[in-house]
């Protein structure tokens, strides 16, 4: 009995919605056909933005002094993963971000 009920409870984890941040330099205006772009690749993989994924956004607009407060912010509120998607500037003001916060270390494809 409690082995159904912990795998019950497993379950009800994996279905829970995910918590993704995006994590950019420029601005939404800029990237409307990326942004689409990642929301495709994100229905590819079974996630739907308002259905089983929280996708919360910070965009610098060209400020990049903001991006590690943003990234900071990403963390704090415990969002599963970032994707930062605006160059090495992101990916480094997440990879600080996590490692103040004491998570896991970002995997970059650009590393």
């Amino acid at each position: 009995m409690a082995r159904q009920k912990q795998a019950k409870k497993g379950i009800q984890k994996a279905r829970a919605k995910k918590r993704v941040g995006f994590l950019n330099s420029a601005s939404l205006n800029e990237l409307d056909r990326p942004v689409a772009a990642f929301h495709r690749g994100m229905r590819q993989l079974g996630f739907v933005e308002g259905k089983n994924v929280e996708i919360t956004y910070q965009w610098a607009k060209h400020d990049l002094a903001r991006l590690p407060d943003m990234a900071r912010k990403l963390v704090d509120a415990g969002v599963d993963v970032i994707a930062a998607t605006g160059g090495i500037a992101c990916s480094i003001s997440t990879r600080n971000a996590a490692r103040l916060c004491g998570t896991s270390e970002p995997r970059n494809k650009e590393t």
